[in-house]
C-alpha cells in the first residue's frame, strides 16, 4: 500500500505543484477570471483523481477495508499538500520579484478595503505556515470525502468487500 501511495502522491503532487508554479509565473493571481481559477480548480481535480486512483488500485490488489482506504487517501493527499507547499517555499525563497508583486497587489487591495482591511496582515497571509495550513486542510478534507465515497461506492458493487 505504501508504495502505491508514494507513487500516486508524488506524481499527482508534482502536477499540483506545477499548477501552482504556472499560476505565479504567469501572474494569474492578478485578475479574477475563469482562466485564473483554472490552476486552483485543477489542483482540486488532481487531488480527487489521485485519491480515486489509489483506492481503485488498492481495491484491485485485494481485500480493502474502510480504515485502509481512508488512511491511503489521507496519506496520498498529505503527500500532495507537502509537495505543493515545497513549490510555494521555492517561490518564497527564489522568486522575490513574483512574490513582491503579489505582496503589492495584496497591499493595494487592503488599502482599497479601507477600515474593513485594517486587520488584514499581508505578511502573515503570504507566510509559508498559512499556505501550508490551507493546503493541508483543503487536501485532507478532499481526501477523506473522496476516499470514503469511493470505498462505499465500490463496496456496493462488490458485496463481499
Amino acid at each position: 500500500m505504501l508504495k502505491r501511495v508514494l507513487i500516486y502522491g508524488s506524481a499527482f503532487g508534482s502536477a499540483s505543484a506545477a499548477l501552482l508554479l504556472i499560476q505565479y509565473f504567469n501572474r494569474l493571481y492578478t485578475e479574477r477570471s475563469f482562466v485564473s481559477a483554472l490552476p486552483v480548480l485543477g489542483s482540486v481535480i488532481i487531488t480527487v483523481l489521485a485519491v480515486f486512483l489509489v483506492i481503485r488500485a488498492l481495491r484491485r490488489e485485494g481485500n480493502l477495508i474502510m480504515g485502509k482506504a481512508l488512511f491511503a487517501g489521507l496519506l496520498t493527499t498529505a503527500l500532495i499538500a507537502g509537495i505543493t507547499t515545497l513549490a510555494y517555499q521555492y517561490l518564497l525563497d527564489n522568486q522575490p520579484e513574483i512574490m513582491n508583486h503579489y505582496r503589492s497587489l495584496l497591499e493595494q487591495a487592503k488599502k482599497a478595503a479601507g477600515k474593513e482591511g485594517e486587520g488584514f496582515d499581508v505578511d502573515s497571509y503570504m507566510s509559508l505556515g498559512t499556505f501550508m495550513r490551507s493546503q493541508f486542510s483543503l487536501n485532507l478534507s478532499i481526501g477523506m470525502l473522496v476516499s470514503s465515497a469511493v470505498f462505499l461506492l465500490s463496496a456496493r458493487r462488490q458485496p463481499n468487500a
